[in-house]
């Protein structure tokens, strides 16, 4: 699916949907902030996007939306300006849900904002990958070709399709998206080998 036509599947969708498919494209950063940030981090990152995944079925409070923004942006990583830091991944991916969190507030769809900012999070792993295919990752043998946002668009359009049953769950979703989560950790692990961030 072309990102045009990703856009309109996305316009599609009403309200309650658009959410969930914001929540499952979150989702797929979730290995970048387990492998990355502190833990508490990701107990934050995870609070945020069940917050938002409660309110794809309209069962929220604002006042759990506004404090899962509130325990983002005063995670160790939220503030960064150091785009060779693993830290600077980490406050793309806070800032992602954070975004989220304030369209649901402020009543605006976020899926098409949340979809763009994943993918442009993979995308900005696949300069780095593509400049190591002749060096780094050739060296260590590994098997991988620098298409990580590539993956991500595919993951997100099936996220789209489980979002648009009627019936799907919170829970359907989730499972959806970590195991696409999960597709894309060997891109996850190749950037941070590149970038010499592996600890």
């Amino acid at each position: 699916m072309k990102q045009h036509d990703l856009t309109i599947e996305i316009a599609g969708l009403d309200p309650l949907r658009n959410v969930a498919v914001s929540a499952g494209a979150i989702l797929l950063l979730r290995p970048a902030v387990e492998m990355m940030g502190q833990a508490e981090t990701g107990v934050a990152f995870a609070g945020a996007v069940k917050n938002l995944l409660r309110a794809a079925l309209g069962d929220f409070s604002w006042e759990h939306l506004e404090i899962s923004r509130h325990v983002l942006m005063n995670c160790p990583e939220s503030v960064c300006d150091d785009s060779n830091s693993p830290k600077f991944m980490i406050m793309m991916a806070l800032a992602t849900a954070d975004d989220a969190l304030r369209d649901v507030l402020e009543g605006i769809r976020p899926a098409k904002r949340a979809c763009d900012s994943v993918l442009h999070f993979f995308g900005s792993m696949d300069i780095s990958l593509d400049h190591a295919l002749q060096g780094v990752i050739k060296k260590n043998s590994a098997k991988i070709e620098s298409k990580a946002e590539l993956k991500a668009a595919e993951s997100i359009c099936d996220i789209v399709g489980i979002c648009k049953k009627m019936e799907a769950s919170a829970a359907e979703i989730s499972e959806c998206a970590l195991q696409k989560a999960n597709e894309l950790k060997p891109y996850l692990e190749s950037y941070r080998r590149v970038r010499g961030w592996q600890t």
